[in-house]
């Protein structure tokens, strides 16, 4: 079964925290409108990634496909801050979620499925079924097309989607 990563959201947090007026001087295409929003907004366009910063020192990543994009983001954002005369140490990163996507190769009567799964499905405010399990949630569409989404590993969401797919062949749409 073939799954697309669609998102790989990455924290890096810096120790002593960020100047933001700091950044921003450094980062001169940052958007930050400090009355409606706590942080700086820098959006890159290879890797094609947006980067949120806050002064607690917090910079989410989002945006990437692999886990080595969103870091490569990070370390390019690190060389322009202290090229930009801003004193950064070496962040800590961690994956917090990666969302990825996969087509199932049959369509699924959802109706049907939330019956027997218990699933939550009400069509008339989203088109999908919500599947949760081990920390993940899972959109189920009748197409056949799932997005995991809660992942810190692609592995861990491959896991989830196979899973989910040997319950799921129970309810094929019938023509």
């Amino acid at each position: 079964m073939t799954i697309a990563i669609e998102n790989v959201i990455l924290l890096a947090t810096f120790p002593h925290g960020l100047e933001l007026d700091a950044v921003a001087a450094a980062l001169p295409t940052a958007k930050w409108q400090s009355g409606k929003f706590p942080g700086l907004v820098y959006e890159f366009a290879r890797p094609a990634v947006t980067l949120l910063m806050f002064s607690s020192g917090k910079i989410i990543c989002t945006g990437a496909k692999s886990r080595d994009e969103a870091e490569r983001a990070i370390r390019k954002l690190v060389e322009m801050l202290r090229t930009g005369g801003v004193a950064v140490e070496e962040p800590e990163i961690s994956v917090e979620n990666i969302v990825v996507s996969s087509e199932l190769g049959f369509s699924l009567n959802l109706e049907r499925l939330a019956a027997s799964m218990g699933l939550v499905y009400e069509p008339e405010r989203f088109p999908g079924a919500v599947y949760k399990s081990k920390g993940k949630t899972v959109l189920i569409f009748p197409s056949g097309r799932i997005v995991c989404m809660g992942s810190k590993s692609e592995k861990e969401a491959r896991e989830i989607v196979e899973e989910l797919r040997a319950s799921l062949s129970s309810c094929r749409e019938t023509a």
